[in-house]
Parts: structure tokens; C-alpha cells; sequence
């Protein structure tokens, strides 16, 4: 395909971080939309996506994707939040992963023109046989204190259960054995939109969350079960590595009811085809 817009982005091989991980699904997908992907501020392009900071000067049109901003208490989330705010003011358009995350930066950072929420993606894999694993429940992440560790105090207790815990994705794992499990869980107190679950949930996996932050935004119609389990969240500075006790019955029952959970079928909302095309069209509007 022809391309018929040139998009300056910063790439790297091997990415560890989630945020870094999705531009990289984001630039291997752009050229099936024609879009030409330029990682050289030295050659032509048509406009700058970044994510979180501008690294590159450019008198192109500028966009930043936001995954998050500064809210704990044993940070000088002021002082950060003032610094994104910066980045804020040079970007001709924003783009923010969940509405919650949309909904915290109008708090945190500022309101600004030109702006629109579009989750993160991955690719739409095959299916993994689920029966390879019988008992299983996947918990991947990049364990930090907020994430919690209810899912394996839960799991070690339930009988015939087995919790599967991974720093990884199925990108970096033979035929996503990380999802071939009959639920993944994700207990993170705030999120924004974790990768772990986009990639649980294109792969067919049904999630279990929690109901505060963006998480649960990704949880559609037949995607998984939204646990309340956590009092409303009114937006405050929070100690963030010291999230609140949460009710492990209401987990055990979710994790066994969860065996009989159908695939997901549901998920184009995280397709990556889906996503690129909703940036190509975000980044039209800025040129």
C-alpha cells in the first residue's frame, strides 16, 4: 500500500515496558493503513507522535500519547505533573488510553484542545488450546507493589487451581502459553489500560479485574467479569504502593466460576488493526 502520510516515532527492539511495547505493535501495523513509519527526525515526515515527552524538535505537527500522570503521595507528583504539562502545551493533539486516564490528567495536568482517548492494541492470535494447561489462571505483569499479590494468595488456597505468573506477553512466548489459561487476572488497584490484559484478551482469554481505573474499561460484554471490590475513587492523591485489602472470597468465587467462562470473542476494541486505523485518523486531524 501506498503510504499517504509519514509518522515520525520513536522505536525500540526488544522494548521491556508496556508503553514502549505498544508503539512498537502500533509501527508494525501502520504500513497496512499506508502509513510510512520515519524513525529519523532528519528525514521527511508529515507529523511527531511521542509518548509522554517530545524527544525530537520538529516544526511538524506534534502528538502525544499519554499513558498515565502523577498522583502518589510518595512522589513529588506536583513537581512531575508540572513537567508533562510542558509536553502538554507544545502537542498540537493528545491522545490518552481509557477515559479514566483522559478524566486524571483534566486533574493532574490540564485540559487541553484536540484530544481523544483510544486503547492500547495488539494483534488478534490464534487461540491457544486451553486444555494444555487445565487448572490455570495467568497473572502477567511487571509486579509492582499496586498490582498486589491477591491472586496468588487467592490461587495458592483454591484446590485445582494454579496461578501462572509471568513478566512477559505472548509476543515473546511460543503460542502464548501465558493465556492458555481459562482466566487471566489483573488486580492492579490504579491502572490505566495494562497491556497484560489487551493481550489476555486478544488471544481469547477472558479477564478478571477490579472496578477502579481504566482497566475495566477494556472489559466488555463477555471479556470477563468487573470485581467490585474496591470503594469509588474520587480522584485524590493516593499512597499508591499501598493499595487497600481486598475481599479474597469474591476473588476465589471469580476465579472458579471463570472455568467455565467462554472465549472471547469480543475484543476488536483492542485489535491493533482497529487501533492504527483510529490513530491514522487521529493524526489526520492534526495535519
Amino acid at each position: 500500500m501506498e503510504a499517504c502520510v509519514r509518522v515520525l516515532m520513536h522505536t525500540k527492539k526488544g522494548a521491556k515496558t508496556g508503553k514502549q511495547k505498544f508503539l512498537n505493535r502500533l509501527a508494525d501495523e501502520f504500513p497496512n493503513h499506508g502509513v510510512e513509519v520515519v524513525t529519523d527526525p532528519d528525514k521527511n515526515h508529515d507529523v511527531y507522535l511521542a509518548a509522554k515527552y517530545f524527544k525530537w524538535k520538529t516544526k511538524k505537527p506534534k502528538v502525544l500519547r499519554m499513558n498515565g500522570c502523577y498522583h502518589d503521595l510518595d512522589k513529588p507528583y506536583k513537581k512531575m505533573n508540572e513537567e508533562l504539562a510542558v509536553q502538554c502545551r507544545k502537542a498540537d493533539g493528545i491522545i490518552y488510553q481509557s477515559q479514566f486516564c483522559l478524566d486524571m490528567h483534566r486533574k493532574y495536568v490540564g485540559t487541553y484542545k484536540n484530544v481523544t482517548v483510544i486503547f492500547n492494541g495488539a494483534p488478534l492470535n490464534r487461540p491457544c488450546d486451553r486444555t494444555r494447561f487445565p487448572g490455570y489462571v495467568s497473572a502477567v505483569a511487571r509486579w509492582r507493589p499496586h498490582k498486589r499479590r491477591a491472586p496468588i494468595e487467592v490461587s495458592a488456597a483454591l484446590a485445582d487451581t494454579y496461578l501462572w505468573v509471568g513478566d512477559g506477553s505472548p509476543d515473546r512466548v511460543v503460542d502464548g502459553r501465558f493465556f492458555a489459561s481459562y482466566s487471566s487476572i489483573h488486580l492492579a488497584w490504579i491502572d490505566w489500560c495494562p497491556n497484560s490484559v489487551v493481550e489476555a484478551l486478544t488471544i481469547g482469554c477472558p479477564v478478571i479485574t477490579n472496578n477502579v481505573g481504566g482497566t475495566q474499561e477494556l472489559i466488555k460484554e463477555g471479556c470477563g467479569k468487573i470485581l467490585e471490590i474496591d470503594e469509588p475513587y474520587d480522584m485524590k492523591p493516593v499512597h499508591l504502593y499501598k493499595p487497600p485489602a481486598i475481599d479474597h472470597k469474591i476473588v476465589a468465587d471469580a476465579i472458579k466460576e471463570s472455568k467455565v467462562w467462554p472465549r472471547v470473542t469480543n475484543n476488536w476494541h483492542v485489535d491493533i488493526r482497529n487501533i492504527a486505523a483510529q490513530y491514522k485518523e487521529f493524526l489526520y486531524s492534526v495535519m
